[in-house]
């Protein structure tokens, strides 16, 4: 049941009939959303060990995962990217960013989780187990960099998972926003992460 207030600008009022029209969008449609194959398949990228004392140099953490990099663009454009001459590990080497870098493919639990997603990527549940995996890596690290300030995400949603919060607005909700990703589909054929979330609002 849906209650329905109807007040006059600035307290104006009348006893004369009006009519009143709904209009009721219905949920955006969510097509079949088929396993996401390959993007697992290639060598983890490998973590550093977790410093055994604090470290108060580190003050930037990049997130990257090989595995992804590679299935999206191939080897060679993610070793370019992740290699020890690459401009990511050189800008992680200024002592101004004071970066590391953490390839959290590196982790099991991470590489189960994001496995799991690819079985089902439209499920929001899923999609937040990674990132919470994620979370968990993070947090073994963080505890040894007392002066971490920055957190920084190296790929698309695909690679590395934005959080999906249910959208509670009611004016504009999220869900407002699945009927612009449909050319994303095939035709509403054929669904994927991003239309997903935003169709479950």
């Amino acid at each position: 049941a849906a209650v329905i207030g109807v007040s006059g600008y600035n307290g104006a009022f009348s006893s004369d009939n009006y009519v009143l029209r709904v209009k009721v969008t219905p949920p955006p449609t969510l097509p079949t959303c088929p396993a996401v194959p390959g993007l697992g398949s290639a060598t983890p990228g490998t973590l550093p060990a977790v410093p055994t004392a604090n470290d108060p140099s580190v003050h930037t953490i990049f997130l990257v995962n090989r595995q992804r990099l590679v299935g999206l663009y191939g080897a060679s454009e993610a070793d370019s990217l992740l290699g020890t001459s690459s401009m990511l590990n050189q800008v992680a080497a200024d002592p101004g960013v004071g970066g590391k870098i953490l390839p959290v493919d590196g982790d099991v639990n991470v590489r189960n989780a994001y496995s799991a997603w690819d079985a089902t990527p439209c499920s929001v549940d899923r999609a937040n187990g990674v990132v919470r995996a994620i979370n968990t890596l993070v947090t073994t690290y963080r505890a040894k960099y007392p002066n971490l300030k920055y957190v920084v995400l190296l790929g698309t949603d695909t690679a590395l998972p934005m959080w999906r919060q249910q959208d509670l607005n009611a004016v504009s909700p999220e869900v407002d926003e699945a009927n612009d990703l449909a050319f994303t589909t095939s035709g509403l054929n054929t669904a994927n992460a991003i239309y997903a979330a935003a169709a479950q609002n």
